[in-house]
């Protein structure tokens, strides 16, 4: 009786290390998209929301709610690095847009940690926060 109900403990144990249950909150961030929502804790144009794209071959992407981006990006556990990037230089007409873009692009350009909490939102650290929801707004 006693060696079954270790053997059950075990397999139970297997089991939650095979669905990959570390309880950080993270995930694999590859073959996702996001929405940007607030940078640095403010709310983002609602008609020009950046959009960030992380590709499954390791390349990033997306809209600074004006020009749009392209990189790559690399993560280990909870840790993210994204290189450099590289933008389109069309002028954005709008101050707020253009301070946004600014803003957006320094910030992931500087994220060193990212997290996926239990709302679903993606949380990018480093020099400002960025938080993001699933999917990319349509344009």
């Amino acid at each position: 009786m006693t060696r079954t109900v270790w053997l059950l403990v075990a397999t139970f144990a297997l089991v939650l290390a095979a669905c990959g249950g570390s309880g950080s909150g993270t995930s694999d961030l590859k073959g996702t998209s996001w929405t940007v929502s607030t940078i640095a804790g403010q709310p983002t144009v609602p008609t020009a929301q950046p959009t960030i794209v992380f590709g499954s071959d390791g390349s990033i992407s997306g809209s600074t709610g004006c020009n749009t981006y392209s990189g790559t990006f690399t993560v280990t556990d909870s840790k993210l690095t994204v290189g450099p990037l590289a933008t389109t230089r069309k002028a954005c007409t709008d101050e707020a847009v253009s301070a946004q873009e600014s803003a957006f692009t320094a910030a992931l350009g500087s994220a060193s940690t990212f997290a996926v909490g239990s709302d679903g939102n993606l949380t990018l650290k480093g020099a400002a926060e960025i938080v993001a929801k699933p999917g990319v707004a349509g344009s």
